[in-house]
């Protein structure tokens, strides 16, 4: 319905600042109820951040559980272009490695195939041979069919991006050098020869030139295996990376120089110690942001409190978090390691008593570690959601709980604002017809006055 608005025009009041006077007076329980909902977002944001620094807890602690963490093997040679690796099973011990060949890859070259002019020719110059190439390597035969259009580079493509894919790959690599075909052996190892065969057009002088009468044109390389003593003990290997003499140790001589070496392996403390100072370090963080929202500041002027001061679930949180971190679990427990938490929440880690302990019984620390963060992750789990998660899974979580509980007092003062909103409307409206009607009534009262004041002076 349409309500006419006179403002005034026979009183002379301002009837719009007037009415809009009253109805800011009738709009303050709506700017109340606002400033609620602005007060629960805070909080709402206040347990985003707890949920956050608690979910970032959990995935911390998580990382105490790696075993490889406490087992962790350092392993080194003596000499330049020795690589060693060592795994968990490793044993600490030192060994004298003597090495005497190296493994080789059989390589061979053509002689020169065609003339040419430039390096383009390569790619350009039809070879004008025809037949099959065969390539035998470790009781493997590889045929490549060679039409007359082909270039030395179609032959190179043909062996590198072998057309029997059906089949395992080329155990050879090609490649030219001028106007060399090269051949290499893509293992090492004396069982890894290559041999040339198919049609003598193909690679014979009038083809790739590869292999005559005698032999092979030009035999760069032969294939050899690796040749070396660990701690006198003589070994042949086909690969220069050898791990299967010491338990648990990979021993690389690629680039090794023909002599001898020492390989020690020893215990590596290093990444378990920067776990647990991330784990400390991490602990304090969230620990010092939870007390920090649950504070009560006292001083002779003010009463300072934090965000969510008053929270049973804070209180909860901390404390169970120190005792299920100290409780003792299987006869373990976290300060016989060098970790202290102080009667103010801040843990300390004494990083000489870890690595004694570490180095006396690795297997020990990781099992009563690996308890504890999972008794803390449980817990932790509990109360907490990650990021993205469904209403129904945060319902089964405690801040899950009290965000929804939020959620929904925010939604119950919103529908109070569009009540009192609709209210507020149909009360302007009402007023406006008031006012309407008085200036109504007033220019009825004038038109009258008129009239008789007309007939008064007749």
């Amino acid at each position: 319905m349409i309500i006419m608005r006179l403002g005034g025009i026979v009183s002379g009041f301002d009837t719009q600042g007037l009415i809009d006077e009253l109805m800011s007076i009738e709009k303050r329980p709506i700017k109340r109820i606002e400033d609620d909902i602005d007060k629960i977002e805070d909080t709402k944001e206040e347990w985003r951040e707890v949920n956050k620094s608690i979910q970032s807890l959990i995935e911390n602690v998580s990382s105490l559980q790696d075993e490889d963490t406490y087992l962790s093997m350092d392993a080194s040679a003596s000499e330049d272009g020795i690589e060693v690796k060592a795994g968990k099973n490793a044993l600490e011990r030192s060994y004298d490695l003597e090495v005497m060949e190296v493994s080789r890859a059989h390589r061979i070259a053509s002689g020169e195939i065609v003339e040419f002019s430039s390096i383009d020719d390569r790619d350009e110059l039809e070879l004008g041979i025809v037949g099959d190439l065969e390539i035998k390597i470790s009781g493997e035969t590889f045929t490549f069919e060679i039409k007359e259009e082909d270039t030395l580079q179609d032959v190179v493509d043909k062996i590198n991006n072998s057309e029997n894919k059906e089949e395992e790959d080329v155990a050879v690599e090609a490649e030219i050098m001028g106007d060399r075909l090269i051949l290499q052996a893509k293992n090492t190892g004396s069982n890894n020869q290559i041999e040339i065969g198919g049609d003598e057009t193909v690679y014979g002088l009038d083809g790739l030139n590869l292999k005559n009468e005698d032999g092979f044109v030009n035999e760069l390389e032969e294939g050899k295996n690796a040749e070396f003593t660990i701690n006198g003990l003589y070994f042949e290997n086909e690969s220069n990376s050898i791990d299967d003499i010491i338990t648990d140790v990979t021993i690389d001589i690629s680039e090794a120089e023909i002599g001898e070496a020492r390989v020690s392996i020893s215990m590596d403390e290093s990444k378990a110690v920067e776990t647990l100072e991330g784990f400390v370090d991490k602990f304090n963080e969230v620990y010092s942001g939870l007390l920090d929202k649950s504070r009560v500041t006292v001083t002779d002027d003010e009463v300072d409190s934090g965000s969510l001061q008053g929270d049973s679930l804070i209180r909860n949180v901390t404390r169970n978090i120190r005792t299920m971190i100290t409780d003792p679990v299987d006869g373990f427990i976290v300060s016989e390691i060098g970790l202290e938490i102080d009667r103010y929440g801040e843990m300390s880690f004494d990083k000489d008593t870890f690595t004694d302990k570490l180095t006396e019984d690795s297997s020990r620390v990781y099992e009563g570690l690996d308890e504890i963060a999972s008794r803390v992750i449980d817990y932790l789990e509990g109360i907490s959601y990650e990021e993205g998660a469904r209403d129904g899974v945060k319902r089964k979580t405690s801040i899950g709980n009290r965000k929804l509980n939020l959620d929904n007092q925010i939604d119950r003062n919103e529908g109070r604002i569009e009540s009192l909103e609709r209210r507020l409307e149909r009360r302007e409206d009402n007023l406006w017809r008031q006012y309407s009607r008085m200036e109504q009534a007033m220019s009825q009262v004038f038109s009258e006055s008129n009239w008789l004041y007309h007939q008064f002076m007749n």
